[in-house]
């Protein structure tokens, strides 16, 4: 599904991910990611979102939990990363990188709810009223009062 559009697109980074992967330099389930590509796709994205009002969080999604790429597209203005999970969230803000919505598909736990809570997400997906509770609790502990979504 993909490979025809890269092919279209980025036939070089295809191309050169291929050698790599024959040659041994790359090892299978390997992400290989044009950085340049990504980024000027992001400027295009932030210009008219800007143009617009609109802010703008990203999801790393396919790229995996690249902190590296995170933490440039935060340099170009995004307002922070949409973790889908704890993991990825605990990732993101040990690199710095804002965090802009967590638990977008998996409920924090609550072991992980202190560590994720002091990074300052925007705001947090819920899909029950005991996670909004727990979230609540951890966040009045620390002394404010996190914004949820439902």
């Amino acid at each position: 599904m993909f490979l025809k559009r890269l092919l279209e697109t980025n036939r070089a980074l295809a191309e050169t991910a291929l050698g790599w992967q024959r040659d041994g330099t790359l090892l299978p389930d390997t992400y290989v990611i044009d950085l340049d590509a990504v980024l000027e796709n992001a400027e295009a994205m932030l210009a008219e979102a800007n143009r617009c009002d609109v802010r703008l969080y990203f999801m790393l999604k396919q790229l995996g939990r690249n902190p590296l790429v995170a933490q440039r597209l935060s340099e170009l203005g995004f307002a922070g990363a949409v973790c889908v999970d704890a993991r990825e969230a605990l990732v993101m803000a040990d690199a710095g990188v804002p965090l802009g919505n967590v638990g977008h598909l998996v409920q924090t736990p609550v072991a992980a709810l202190g560590r994720v809570l002091a990074a300052r997400p925007d705001i947090m997906t819920v899909y029950s009223i005991e996670k909004a509770v727990q979230i609540g609790a951890e966040a009045e502990r620390q002394g404010f009062v996190q914004d949820v979504m439902v």
